[in-house]
């Protein structure tokens, strides 16, 4: 997207060493001031790996269930992947020429809608954005039906958004304009009896 610059594969060389469990939720995220995202274009050509029936999501716990720790760390992470992305945007739209306001944090505002940002395309339409954050590498992400509905009806007015290592001071960022249209090339993978979705990991 115009004024939108992306850097040449900034993955980081220096990973941050893994904390056990306990110490991972109880470790504060750095301040958002603070925070650096470093934004890189999906590798052309990638396809994902075949998985095997019930095979996990890379951290060991895609198919387990959640507990009620789990499900305030993964909101936590997706709240800081919102906010990432937030700011990224607010930037990208002052960069156009438009007023920075037209980029609304939709998901803070209505909690149970079906896309998290709204923001401005490059011809000063609106874009609706969803945005999916992993602490870590992996590209699997949980995909609802009303935001699967929602990038089908917007196709390419929807920007599907991966943030890795979300936590960190370096974020990294992906984006995927129209999924529908590049599930047809493998970019985008779903497991569809479970509607999973998948990107390329880091």
């Amino acid at each position: 997207m115009a004024g939108f610059k992306v850097t040449p594969e900034a993955i980081p060389t220096k990973i941050e060493p893994e904390v056990g469990e306990d110490e991972e939720k109880s470790t504060p995220f750095p301040p958002l001031e603070d925070v650096i995202p470093q934004l890189s274009d999906p590798t052309p050509g990638w396809e994902p790996k075949e998985r095997r029936s019930g095979a996990g999501g890379g951290s060991g716990t895609w198919n387990r269930p959640l507990t009620a720790r789990d499900l305030e760390r993964d909101c936590a992470v997706g709240r800081r992947g919102e906010e990432i992305i937030l700011r990224l945007e607010q930037k990208r739209v002052r960069e156009l020429g438009f007023p920075e306001d037209r980029v609304r944090w939709i998901a803070e505002e209505f909690p149970t809608a079906d896309y998290d940002v709204l923001s401005v395309d490059d011809d000063g339409e609106e874009l609706i954005i969803e945005v999916k954050s992993t602490t870590g590498r992996d590209g699997r992400f949980h995909w609802t039906r009303s935001e699967f509905q929602r990038a089908v009806s917007a196709r390419e007015r929807y920007l599907l958004y991966r943030v890795y290592f979300a936590t960190s001071y370096t974020p990294i960022v992906r984006s995927f304009r129209d999924p529908i249209a590049i599930l047809a090339n493998g970019i985008v993978r779903l497991d569809v009896d479970v509607f999973h979705g998948e990107v390329e990991p880091i």
